[in-house]
């Protein structure tokens, strides 16, 4: 990767399509995720490689068809964080259609 904004615009895209072996390189072993808005038993916090692998996996299942659109990721000043925004456009293992609209903190 060319630069840790490079590091994120790809890292979107592999927790939304993987592959399985992709995303375990890009993550920590102590790797801590918050989903705030998350379904209920998947859990609002992903903690470990382990169990960021087992939740991701069923999000692979969920959608055949994963667009990222609109993306802008921003440093924040003095920080080791950035934040991102976009939305998306994907479709459903039943033909459905899903969209959404996001706002990622990362660090």
């Amino acid at each position: 990767m060319s630069s840790d904004i490079d590091f994120i615009r790809e890292w979107l895209n592999v927790t939304t399509q993987g592959p399985e072996q992709k995303f375990v390189s890009f993550i920590t072993d102590d790797v801590l995720m918050r989903f705030p808005y998350i379904p209920a038993g998947m859990g609002g916090d992903i903690n470990g490689v382990e169990h960021a692998t087992t939740v991701f996996r069923e999000v692979w299942k969920g959608f055949p068809t994963f667009e990222w659109h609109d993306v802008v990721i921003k440093k924040i000043e003095g920080e080791d964080y950035y934040v991102s925004t976009g939305r998306s456009t994907a479709t459903r293992p039943s033909g459905a259609a899903y969209a959404n609209d996001y706002i990622l903190l990362t660090r």
